[in-house]
C-alpha cells in the first residue's frame, strides 16, 4: 500500500514524494486537458475522500515512475516528456512481464471455465418483416398475412408490402441485442421463441413501433462455444491478462519504494 501521510515535510530526498495542492491541480489539468481557470479547483473541491485518494495515488504512481525513469538516465521535467518517461517505464515493465509469463494448458482451461460470459456467443436472427404502423390494426394485419402467404412472398419482397419502417425490412444474422435496439426487447424475445419457417410468414407480432408480419428463416440461440473451438482465443486473452497483472505488480513495487506525504489540499 502507498504511504500517504499528510504533513508539511519538504525534504529533498528523491525517495520522498510531496503531494501539494498546486501539484495535484496541475495533474488534474494535464490529465483532463482542461486548462480553464477554476475548472481543476472545482473538480478537486467536488471530489469525495475516495476520489481524492484515487487522484493522489495516480499522481504518486506517475511521479514515482517518472523518477525511476530519470534514475535510469533520463532527466527532463517537461510534463509531456514526463508522461513519455512513465510510458517507457510501463512498456519496459510490460516487456519483462511478457517474457516471464508461462502459460499452461490447465491454466488456460481454468480461465475459460471461470469466464464463460466472455466467450458466450449472442443469439442471432435472420428474418424479413412487413410493417403495419397502426398497432391496433390487428384485423388488417391478419388480412395482409393471408395475402402474403397466398402469394408465397419471398424474403426479398418484404418491402413491397405494408408501411415504411424506420430501419430495415430485412435483418441477416443480426444479434438479438441489435434487433431489440430497433424493435424493442419484447419483440426480440418473441422472435427468439418463434419457430423457424422459411416458407411461411408469421404474426402479427407487436413491437414498440406497431405490428409486424415476419418471415423467420434462421434463429440461433445464445451458446458457449466448446473450449476446443476457441482455445487459441482463450489462451491469447489469458496471456494478456497475466501480462497486465504482472506489469501492474511490477509498477506498484516501484511506487512502494517511495515515501509519500500529502499537503492540505483544501483551498487556502
Amino acid at each position: 500500500m502507498l504511504l500517504l501521510a499528510a504533513s508539511a515535510l519538504q525534504g529533498t530526498d528523491e525517495r520522498h514524494i510531496q503531494v501539494s495542492r498546486d501539484g495535484l491541480l496541475d495533474y488534474i489539468r494535464q490529465q483532463s486537458k482542461d486548462f480553464e481557470a477554476g475548472h481543476a479547483e472545482a473538480r478537486l473541491a467536488q471530489a469525495d475522500a475516495d476520489k481524492r485518494r484515487e487522484l493522489v495515488e495516480a499522481y504518486v504512481a506517475e511521479e514515482a515512475l517518472a523518477r525511476e525513469a530519470r534514475r535510469l538516465g533520463f532527466d527532463d521535467r517537461d510534463y509531456i516528456i514526463k508522461r513519455r518517461l512513465v510510458q517507457k517505464m510501463e512498456l519496459m515493465s510490460q516487456g519483462f512481464a511478457a517474457a516471464e509469463v508461462r502459460i499452461t494448458p490447465e491454466a488456460v482451461r481454468a480461465h475459460y471455465d471461470a469466464n464463460p460470459e466472455a466467450y458466450e456467443e449472442s443469439a442471432r436472427l435472420t428474418f424479413a418483416h412487413v410493417y403495419i404502423a397502426d398497432a391496433g390494426a390487428a384485423e388488417q394485419a391478419e388480412v395482409l398475412l393471408t395475402e402474403i402467404n397466398t402469394n408465397a412472398a419471398p424474403f426479398a419482397h418484404a418491402n413491397r408490402y405494408g408501411d415504411r419502417f424506420p430501419y430495415h425490412s430485412a435483418y441477416v444474422d443480426r444479434t438479438a441485442t441489435f434487433v431489440a435496439g430497433h424493435f424493442g426487447e419484447a419483440f426480440a424475445r418473441t422472435l427468439l421463441a418463434a419457430e423457424e419457417n422459411a416458407q411461411r410468414w408469421q404474426g402479427p407480432i407487436h413491437s414498440k413501433h406497431g405490428l409486424h408480419l415476419v418471415l423467420l428463416t434462421e434463429s440461433k440461440p445464445a451458446h458457449l462455444p466448446a473450449f476446443e473451438d476457441i482455445e487459441p482465443r482463450v489462451e491469447a486473452d489469458f496471456r494478456q491478462q497475466e501480462i497486465k497483472r504482472r506489469t501492474n505488480e511490477a509498477l506498484q513495487r516501484i511506487v512502494e519504494t517511495y515515501e509519500v506525504s500529502v499537503d492540505d489540499l483544501e483551498a487556502g
